[in-house]
């Protein structure tokens, strides 16, 4: 088909796939073979809302924009620069347990997974990164300079070069990328270096979170139900039917207009524009099917990527560069100035905070770490590890936003070529 960049969505959404013509060479036969797999997902418009629900079939409670983030960024791995993510929470809040079920939509092919991993492992091991999403399970090796070091240099550069003297000879060790990095952590930072170049996501902690929980654990307990094992083989070939298109490209005729509506605020813009033109890739990349080609092959991004990824990420990117305050900070310091209106207390004690979030001393712990951190919350004077009292910091700001709206975006590009026809 021919490229076209109308504003209307749906008339930038192409037919079915069996309109179209994927690019396989000699893989024709095994490529249509993967397609009649994969077609039930592969034809829907609305992909990750199906992801959802085979998450629930698997047990996942909640966690919607976390799992579809995690899905988003390991079926990035194909893009030359895809998206990496850093999962952090509670030792309790179920990081692995949703990270392994999202994996059971992927052949194992598609990463390499690893318990922890040594400082310089990334340099040695014998395994193939390129197009793999690395995936650790505990990030607290990074927190070292090597390890870190490597990590960062292999995501930002698609390589590691690194020569060291093996039995009094000199001797040189390559990886090649692309790749990306998923990792899970309590700790609410981690190397700053590293943590520029990924998206720091949150798993929820929220009384809610935990009640809805407990509460399908009881329902499955009671009625002696166990979770009912989806077919996954639509998905998997679906994510094999992706790989064949490792070298296809995704052009996105709105993002000079997104990116105009985006304000120069801070220099790690430059790297998180990037990340947010993988997700938008990687959607539409998905979707393909369902999208136009242009003449030589690529797939042809459209508003309704963009949408869907606004609504995960407007806030991550947000507070990234300080425009938009957490929720979980702006909740935690709200009730701060609640009790100490209440009360007229001059400081608040941390555990009158717990019995007012309704969360557990590790939550709310975490939660006043990160408020302090960012300066909103203060410990008064004697104030020990035992016995916290905080007291309001900096004012919490409104929330100013940083990525423009779906809506912004398509006014934009109306005007452009408004402008051009003029």
């Amino acid at each position: 088909m021919r490229e076209s960049t109308p504003i209307d969505d749906k008339s930038q959404s192409g037919g079915s796939a069996s309109e179209k013509t994927i690019e396989s060479g000699k893989q024709g036969s095994k490529v249509d073979e993967l397609y009649q797999k994969a077609r039930p997902l592969a034809d829907d418009p609305r992909i990750l809302d199906r992801l959802t629900e085979v998450l629930g079939e698997l047990g996942v409670t909640g966690e919607e924009r976390l799992t579809k983030l995690l899905y988003l960024t390991i079926t990035s791995r194909v893009l030359e620069k895809p998206s990496s993510s850093m999962v952090n929470g509670p030792s309790s809040a179920g990081k692995s347990f949703v990270l392994e079920q999202v994996l059971k939509l992927f052949p194992e092919k598609a990463y390499v997974w690893r318990t922890s991993v040594s400082p310089k492992a990334l340099a040695y091991s014998q395994e193939s990164y390129k197009h793999r999403t690395i995936i650790i399970s505990e990030a607290v090796g990074f927190n070292n300079y090597e390890g870190a070091f490597f990590m960062r240099t292999l995501l930002s550069e698609n390589r590691i070069s690194h020569e060291t003297v093996v039995e009094g000879e000199g001797r040189t060790f390559r990886k090649e990328g692309p790749t990306n990095l998923i990792s899970t952590t309590t700790a609410l930072a981690v190397e700053s270096e590293l943590q520029n170049r990924i998206l720091m996501l949150s798993a929820n902690d929220t009384a809610n979170q935990t009640r809805s929980i407990m509460d399908t654990y009881a329902d499955r307990v009671a009625t002696g139900k166990s979770y009912r094992l989806p077919n996954l083989a639509p998905w998997v070939a679906l994510q094999e039917l992706i790989s064949t298109q490792i070298k296809a490209r995704v052009v996105v005729p709105f993002m000079p207009a997104l990116v105009r509506l985006i304000p120069p605020v801070a220099v790690r813009l430059r790297r998180d524009i990037p990340q947010i033109t993988a997700l938008i890739q990687t959607h539409a990349l998905l979707h393909a099917a369902t999208r136009r080609n242009a003449d030589d092959g690529a797939v042809i991004a459209v508003l309704d990527d963009y949408e869907a990824i606004y609504e995960l990420v407007e806030d991550v990117f947000s507070e990234g560069v300080d425009r938009t305050v957490p929720l979980d900070v702006r909740e935690t310091v709200e009730a701060v100035n609640r009790l100490q209106a209440k009360h007229e207390l001059k400081s608040v004690p941390q555990k009158m905070l717990v019995e007012a979030l309704e969360l557990d001393k590790s939550a709310v712990s975490r939660r006043v770490t990160k408020a302090v951190r960012l300066g909103f919350l203060e410990k008064a004077a004697g104030s020990s590890n035992k016995e916290n009292t905080l007291k309001p910091a900096t004012p919490l700001s409104v929330d100013a936003g940083l990525l423009p709206t779906p809506n912004e975006v398509r006014r934009a590009m109306k005007n452009d070529q408004q402008e051009a026809k003029e």
